[in-house]
């Protein structure tokens, strides 16, 4: 769990520098807002999820 969890962290991090500092039209400005501040959401919750990795071990699980 906590080897997914450091993969998603860094497909979060995958080119934020990039699209923070480069200058965009207008529409595609927007977009790179609204990227950056769902990435940092999913950065936050993976690091709530991370800092209880107990909690995960008892979430029901199916098999399929």
């Amino acid at each position: 769990l906590r080897r997914w969890l450091s993969d998603i962290d860094d497909i979060a991090d995958m080119d934020m520098e990039t699209i923070q500092s480069t200058s965009f039209y207008a529409f595609d400005q927007l977009r790179a807002n609204e990227a950056i501040e769902y990435r940092k959401a999913l950065k936050k919750e993976l690091d709530q999820i991370g800092n209880n990795v107990s909690r995960m071990s008892s979430l029901p699980r199916t098999n399929k």
